[in-house]
């Protein structure tokens, strides 16, 4: 896992080698962080899960689940990325 800190204005995570056990507590541990930092854009690297067969992409699926059920007081939404942040194989979050 590596995380990169823009400007202390946008802060992302990359999790291509992250299992999918992990996920959640990566996620929550970064969104808490960045937003108790006061960061407004976080951008989390998923990848695309071309890896994952038919299963889809599992990692991104987490990710999302975790945002979903558990994001309410940190975020004000969140969507894919824009393609020059990765798109489909990112998350780009938006903080309270």
């Amino acid at each position: 896992m590596r995380v990169y800190v823009y400007a202390c204005v946008c802060m992302y995570v990359c999790m291509y080698v992250c299992v999918c056990a992990c996920a959640h507590l990566i996620v929550q541990n970064f969104i808490k962080t960045c937003h108790a930092q006061g960061l407004r854009h976080v951008l989390i690297i998923t990848g695309k899960g071309q890896h994952s067969g038919n299963r889809g992409p599992v990692l991104k699926t987490a990710v999302v689940q975790w945002l979903k059920k558990n994001g309410h007081p940190y975020l004000r939404e969140f969507r894919d990325a824009p393609p020059r942040f990765g798109g489909s194989g990112a998350v780009w979050v938006e903080l309270k």
